[in-house]
């Protein structure tokens, strides 16, 4: 089953809350943007959560991270649909 997810190229480099860096250039395909509210200082957190492109064109074989910054911020470009 092939998921239709909108793609996008990064422009600046990201940390991850893993820690792992995603270099600038790098394809992800975003899967779900959500704000949540942190337990003891009440402030709103954006987060992205995505498939990192490895060139394989299976997301069961791309890794998934989440990063804090909202999407227009690192945005390039939109790939074309198909």
């Amino acid at each position: 089953m092939k998921q239709k997810l909108k793609s996008k190229i990064i422009k600046k480099d990201v940390i991850d809350l893993k820690g792992w860096k995603i270099r600038k250039g790098t394809k992800i395909f975003i899967v779900k943007e959500f704000d949540l509210i942190h337990f003891r200082t009440k402030q709103k957190e954006h987060f992205t959560k995505c498939f990192i492109d490895n060139g394989t064109d299976d997301f069961n074989l791309m890794p998934e991270t989440v990063f804090k910054l909202p999407i227009k911020e690192i945005l390039e470009k939109t790939y074309p649909k198909k």
